[in-house]
């Protein structure tokens, strides 16, 4: 009665453990297969494009170096202007997720829908009578809708003619000044701030459609 009682413990036993190492080795080994569709529309008209790349980047932490960018595969939007990338690319892209196309502003958002501003341009006529210190610069600036920012910097010149570009399909107010230097570059990010020694300053609004060229003139 002693030994039946001692094999049916074993056995429970046994039978419970079998149960739930193939429970947790089925959880464990479950994959999850989801699939994100992306979206990619023009901003406001909401037209699906084409061809958009969509570049994605991770950071791979180094104890020295600190982040140190990898690239993941580039996705391409199809006719609906969708593509589909796996979850754990997805999830992945920590760093980057920059949307390119021919005639766009290249948008860096992480999302699954997405709405990228068309480009414009504005040839710019500068005109001065003004004698201008050597080390000056003339800076163009303008945002668009989406928060991004375009800013063109160069020697102050006496005349010449500008290509600036511009956001499509919006109000672009377009600040320009002269100032003594150059600013402060980020060697790292590449970024540069606006000086504040200013000589002189202005601004102007222009109100192209998509893929659009204007002409103006700045007298300074």
């Amino acid at each position: 009665m002693k030994n039946s009682s001692i094999n049916l413990l074993i056995c429970t036993f046994t039978l419970f453990a079998s149960c739930s190492s193939s429970d947790y080795l089925q959880e464990n080994n479950t994959e999850d297969n989801t699939i994100y569709t992306i979206k990619v529309k023009e901003y406001k008209t909401n037209l699906p494009l084409e061809g958009v790349k969509i570049n994605l980047y991770y950071c791979e932490y180094d104890i020295e170096f600190g982040c140190l960018t990898r690239f993941l595969p580039v996705y391409t939007t199809d006719e609906k202007g969708e593509t589909k990338i796996p979850k754990e690319v997805y999830l992945k892209a920590d760093k980057g997720f920059i949307s390119k196309k021919t005639q766009y502003w290249d948008l860096n958002r992480k999302a699954q829908e997405i709405a990228m501003e068309p480009e414009a341009w504005v040839k710019i006529s500068l005109k001065t009578n003004t004698t201008f210190p050597n080390t000056s610069y003339f800076i163009l600036k303008t945002k668009g809708e989406l928060g991004v920012e375009n800013i063109l910097r160069f020697k102050t010149p006496k005349d010449t003619v500008v290509n600036f570009r511009l956001f499509g399909n919006e109000i672009n107010k377009i600040d320009w000044g002269v100032y003594a230097t150059y600013g402060i570059c980020n060697p790292w990010s590449g970024h540069c701030s606006l000086p504040t020694d200013t000589i002189t300053y202005g601004n102007i609004s222009l109100n192209p459609q998509k893929f659009e060229t204007l002409t103006s003139s700045i007298n300074y």
